[in-house]
Formats: C-alpha cells, structure tokens, sequence
C-alpha cells in the first residue's frame, strides 16, 4: 500500500464525516503509515479538524 493512497483515504474520511476536535487516528505499524511523509500530512490534516 503506497503512502499516497493512506493519505488520500485519511483525507476522504476528515472530509466526509467531519469529525469533532481531538480525533484520534489510529494506524497499524505498516511502513507507509509510519513514514515521515505520512506522519506529518497525517498531523496537518488532524490540526484542521
């Protein structure tokens, strides 16, 4: 599973159900979610909720 497709999902699911402030995202261990990439858009895109 490639990175891109992580974030592209996170960002589909912050959009459509529009959670309330201090989500939790919760990934396995898989290297595309611990990613240096992934971690820090993942942070970003928790900031806006």
């Amino acid at each position: 599973m490639l990175t891109e497709l992580v974030l592209t999902a996170l960002q589909q699911a912050l959009t459509l159900r529009q959670p309330a402030p201090g989500l939790i995202v919760y990934a396995d261990c898989g290297s595309q979610y611990t990613s240096a990439v992934c971690i820090e858009k993942a942070q970003k895109l928790a900031r806006k909720c």
